[in-house]
């Protein structure tokens, strides 16, 4: 195939100089990918969205994964029934690792779901939300390039709060506060 969708690796250390690396995910057509934050047990794992499913791959090197194993699928709940995929890098917190990622309904509308993958192997998902975090509601989030779309794009943490930047409707940035403990509880 002459063109596939690749996951590449650039590093930088000022966001003003940039070091490519190169496809990480050899021979994997694969996106929506995200490194975790630091190695786990002399690990590097990377989450990447091989349709309809989000994989796990592990690698001693950051340069190279293999495909890995499924993690996350899509469910029979309306709002992630045709795929899911990764968004940001995991966060680290008490119980776990929290994952935010998209779910995307037969209808094509984008939301936000939630997991809390285990501290010391994240190949083990605890927890996971049954309903969307965050759906579009709004006319700016409904309405745009791309309509019906909630993109998480950024996430930090702010004393007990996430903030959550997202993309909505692929027009504009949006940002959500949450509470941390609030968030962990809605997982089942």
């Amino acid at each position: 195939t002459p063109w596939r969708t690749r996951v590449s690796l650039l590093t930088t250390r000022d966001f003003q100089s940039f070091d490519y690396r190169g496809v990480i995910l050899k021979n994997q057509e694969s996106k929506d990918a995200v490194l975790f934050p630091r190695q786990i047990q002399g690990q590097y794992f990377l989450l990447h969205r091989m349709v309809p499913d989000i994989y796990l791959a592990r690698s001693k090197n950051p340069g190279s994964f293999e495909g890995g194993m499924r993690l996350l699928g899509p469910t029979e709940k309306g709002w992630e029934n045709l795929k899911v995929g990764a968004a940001c890098p995991p966060l680290e917190v008490e119980p776990g690792w929290l994952l935010l990622y998209h779910g995307v309904s037969k209808g094509k509308t984008y939301s936000v779901g939630a997991a809390l993958l285990d501290k010391n192997n994240p190949a083990f998902v605890i927890k996971r939300t049954q309903e969307p975090i965050l759906t579009p509601e709004t006319g700016w989030e409904k309405k745009g390039a791309v309509s019906n779309v909630i993109f998480p794009t950024g996430l930090l943490t702010h004393g007990d709060e996430l903030w959550l930047y997202y993309g909505a409707a692929d027009y504009r940035i949006g940002l959500v506060k949450l509470r941390l403990n609030d968030l962990i509880n809605t997982l089942t």
